[in-house]
This record gives C-alpha cells, structure tokens and sequence, in this order.
C-alpha cells in the first residue's frame, strides 16, 4: 500500500485529477463549481500521498531504530 508514494507520485495525481476533470464536466455543468471541486480534490489527493509518504517514513525510521537497539543488545 506504501507504494502509492514516491517516484509515480506526481503521475498518479495527474491521472486522478483527469478523472476528476472528465467527471466534474459530466456531473457539473457550473464553471466555478467545477473549478471548486477540482480543487479541492485536487489537495485532497496531494495531502493524502503526503500522509502516506511520511507514514512509510515514520515505519522506516522506527524500523530502523529498533534494529539499531537490537544489535546493542546483542
């Protein structure tokens, strides 16, 4: 699931607001409304990529703080 961050991550954000694009002209005939909607999901999709990099982050330097204290204590 970590996968979705890192080096496709800005190519995965550009598809969703595609889709997010094609559906707002479908659903939305309102200019700003669909300006709005874009927008908003745009930040959501960029705070949730954020949320899940630093998330894999975090694993990883808890990971490797508990490898660092297991080879102590050996």
């Amino acid at each position: 699931i970590w996968g979705l961050a890192g080096s496709d991550y800005h190519g995965r954000v550009f598809a969703e607001v595609e889709v997010t694009t094609l559906w707002c002209n479908l659903v939305v005939g309102n200019k700003p409304l669909k300006l709005y909607l874009l927008k908003y999901l745009y930040i959501n999709i960029n705070l949730l990529f954020l949320c899940m990099a630093s998330m894999k982050h975090i694993q990883s330097y808890i990971h490797n703080i508990g490898y660092v204290m297991n080879r102590h204590n050996r």
